[in-house]
């Protein structure tokens, strides 16, 4: 069941922020990316949680192990299921 609505506006990717061009396609598979490490979080962190995680100021909110179904550890958690396939999709070379 996803989170009830808050009144916290929400963010908005504005395109022409940006000094470069972006394909459709390009922002569709980044968007689809985004969406899929969404997913990946919710597999192991409950709703309500997770949008306190993600709506908390910077640094505000720490993740534990104990805030994850199978008690994975934070830093490798987050680092495979959001990180690496966000730098994969941007195209970064990932050194192990």
């Amino acid at each position: 069941m996803p989170p009830a609505t808050t009144s916290t506006p929400q963010t908005e990717f504005v395109q022409e922020a940006f000094e470069t061009t972006v394909e459709d396609e390009d922002e569709i598979r980044l968007l689809e990316a985004i969406d899929d490490a969404v997913s990946r979080l919710r597999e192991q962190i409950d709703d309500d949680t997770l949008e306190n995680i993600l709506r908390a100021d910077a640094g505000s909110y720490r993740l534990r192990s104990d805030m994850t179904r199978d008690g994975l550890q934070p830093e490798p958690f987050t680092q495979q299921a959001v990180i690496e396939p966000l730098l994969s999709e941007l195209g970064a070379a990932l050194n192990h």
